[in-house]
């Protein structure tokens, strides 16, 4: 019901409204003609499946989200995390979790919108954050059954951290065009709602909210070796007060988005043109 809500609501979809919910799922090709009648493919079980039927098919949880109440630099003393919500149960209802653990550290500022005068309740990071889940959720790989998707989030940065690498190199996912995906299925049913539309990755709307929140750019690690896809979020400006000083104490005097390369390379001590591109929000 809330998948139908959210399909007929989005401008540019076909209206399945009178349909019935079987032959709505058969129309977006989640339930298929057998010999033995309609049956449901996996995709549509990940998506809206029961407990039983899901965990018939992943016995893991979708995803594991924990907080904690200080720096990543201190995850080694062995504190336990604040807050933790465990997603077993299918994507549109893990999604719903997921949100609805963010909303309870996501920090909301008092805007109130000049037309409609109602406040406006969206956090500034929202759609990173969104992109980021819905990232986890439709590129993992549901084949691998002893490791589980996690979020990690500190008061410095937060961590998305998935079994199943890109298929594409970590260079190239924010490059336009059309990617490949592990779970093409998955990608379209979400689209059609209006997630992840940046040709199946949501990365580069990740990248332009953090852009315009001023933060250090977010941090891709795509190993193919261990199969592992990590998001890294850093809750920190770039050209802060302190660089915008050291860089007045030795002379420098830059543009701004000039500055914002330099004050990366400062922290990094070397810097790429892919880098400089997530840096500006231009093409490669």
């Amino acid at each position: 019901m809330w998948y139908r809500r959210q399909y007929e609501n989005k401008p540019g979809n076909r209206s399945y409204v009178d349909l019935d919910d079987t032959a709505f799922l058969f129309e977006l090709g989640l339930i298929k003609d057998t010999d033995k009648g309609r049956k449901p493919t996996i995709a549509s079980i990940l998506l809206f499946g029961q407990d039983g039927y899901l965990r018939g098919l992943l016995p893991r949880p979708v995803i594991d989200c924990q907080r904690y109440l200080f720096h990543h630099d201190d995850y080694s003393t062995g504190e336990r995390w604040h807050d933790r919500t465990i997603c077993d149960y299918n994507l549109v209802q893990s999604w719903l979790a997921v949100q609805e653990w963010y909303y309870r550290f996501a920090e909301i500022p008092f805007e109130i919108d000049p037309k409609t005068l109602q406040r406006k309740d969206i956090p500034q990071d929202y759609t990173a954050f969104r992109e980021a889940i819905i990232n986890m959720l439709i590129h993992q790989d549901y084949a691998d059954h002893s490791r589980k998707a996690e979020i990690c989030h500190f008061i410095n940065l937060t961590k998305f951290w998935n079994p199943g690498d890109a298929f594409t190199q970590a260079k190239d996912l924010l490059e336009p065009g059309e990617k490949e995906t592990r779970n093409p299925i998955l990608v379209t049913a979400f689209r059609r709602i209006g997630f992840s539309e940046n040709a199946g990755w949501g990365l580069r709307d990740v990248f332009k909210n953090w852009r315009e929140l001023g933060r250090v750019p977010p941090e891709i690690r795509n190993d193919k070796s261990k199969k592992v896809f990590e998001l890294t979020l850093q809750n920190e400006i770039l050209l802060s007060e302190e660089q915008i000083k050291i860089q007045k104490k030795i002379g420098v005097d830059l543009p701004k988005k000039e500055a914002a390369v330099f004050a990366y390379a400062c922290r990094k001590k070397q810097i790429s043109i892919y880098n400089i591109r997530d840096i500006l929000g231009i093409h490669g």
